[in-house]
């Protein structure tokens, strides 16, 4: 008998957050088709601008849980295939996914910057002649031999100070006319 009532239980549960889901994406819906001015079925990012000023439309994004300052990062969140645009597809999905705490919003951005990094970086790096790549690997071989030059040079410099019998009190010699006023020779 309780294992019954259990399972009615979950099944009650279970009916009513997709009885509340259907309800957020009908909702969803209705925002989308307010936004389609010309009713083409595609959102543009100037048409969602533009209802930004209507009392109604920041009640529909404030229902969804968006704050219209971040609409432009969330509109670029949801524009999956970079067109500018957004299909009635991409904005209930999107809307469905950051249904929630900010937290998933700054989440979700920080992804499609990665995402968005990781891109630019391939494209670079495919258009990029390999000379290119021959003339940076050979640039951090020279900077490494430099620097190893200047570390040798810097231990030598050590181990001559060191010799020196120079006490507390005294210095090394400057000479004025060798050397200008930031103390490098002319």
């Amino acid at each position: 008998c309780a294992f019954m009532s259990l399972e009615r239980d979950r099944a009650f549960i279970v009916k009513q957050e997709l009885n509340q889901k259907r309800d957020y994406l009908l909702f969803v819906k209705d925002v989308f088709k307010a936004l389609d001015d010309d009713g083409d079925g595609i959102v543009n990012f100037r048409e969602v601008d533009a209802h930004l000023t209507d009392p109604g439309i920041k009640a529909y994004f404030g229902r969804l849980g968006v704050n219209t300052d971040e609409i432009e990062k969330l509109f670029i969140l949801m524009d999956k295939d970079f067109s500018g645009t957004l299909t009635l597809e991409e904005f209930m999905s999107g809307c469905l996914s950051l249904k929630g705490e900010a937290k998933s919003l700054d989440l979700e951005l920080m992804h499609q910057e990665l995402k968005f990094a990781i891109g630019t970086l391939l494209e670079l790096e495919s258009n990029m002649p390999c000379e290119g790549f021959q003339m940076v690997d050979e640039k951090l071989q020279n900077m490494a031999s430099h620097s190893a030059q200047i570390e040798e040079l810097h231990h030598r410099i050590e181990k001559t100070l060191a010799r020196l019998p120079l006490t507390r009190t005294e210095s090394l010699p400057y000479h004025e006319n060798e050397c200008g006023d930031n103390g490098h020779r002319h």
